[in-house]
């Protein structure tokens, strides 16, 4: 998946993090709202490139029914991050993010996948998935790329991706404009 990641993303990518996505059977709040990766991340001065390559690994065939991901194209080009709010009142109570998508407006494709197909997502692509309404589990295995510069700023500042990170979520709303 690395040599993947350095051809999309010009090189010199790393391992940043990794993640194993299980959603429950018969689950109607395993949703994964609207996102953009990249929302998640603190910000970093200009001169350090943020380019990420987020691979998604389907460890089950993934369908609309049990929980497919969903894309809008063309997303990764805008400029700028969308507005993300807290799924919950604040980070501390949930850490998830969502943004606004206007499904009448926007372009939305499904990408059903069978197993051990690979996505390859740009942290600015926005995202999200359907709930998994099968009698089966969903899984996939998530390794993210980042440039190694990246990755040292983000360990420098306690970042680590992981939900047992010592960070005031507030207070990292207030370094990306979250609030």
């Amino acid at each position: 998946m690395q040599a993947i990641a350095d051809q999309l993303r010009g090189g010199d990518m790393e391992v940043d993090f990794d993640q194993i996505f299980a959603k429950r059977a018969s689950c109607a709040d395993s949703a994964f709202l609207w996102h953009q990766d990249a929302a998640y991340w603190p910000p970093f001065p200009s001169h350090i490139d943020t380019a990420a390559a987020n691979c998604w690994l389907a460890v089950s065939d993934v369908t609309k029914q049990n929980g497919c991901l969903r894309y809008v194209p063309g997303s990764h080009l805008e400029q700028q991050l969308r507005r993300h709010r807290p799924v919950g009142k604040t980070r501390e109570e949930s850490h998830a993010l969502y943004t606004e998508v206007d499904e009448t407006i926007e372009h939305v494709v499904d990408v059903p996948v069978a197993r051990s197909d690979l996505i390859v997502h740009h942290e600015r692509a926005l995202h999200c998935s359907w709930p998994n309404l099968s009698q089966e589990w969903r899984h996939a295995y998530i390794l993210n790329f980042r440039k190694k510069a990246c990755i040292a700023e983000e360990r420098r500042l306690g970042f680590t991706h992981s939900h047992n990170d010592v960070v005031n979520w507030d207070v990292f709303s207030k370094w990306s404009g979250q609030q």
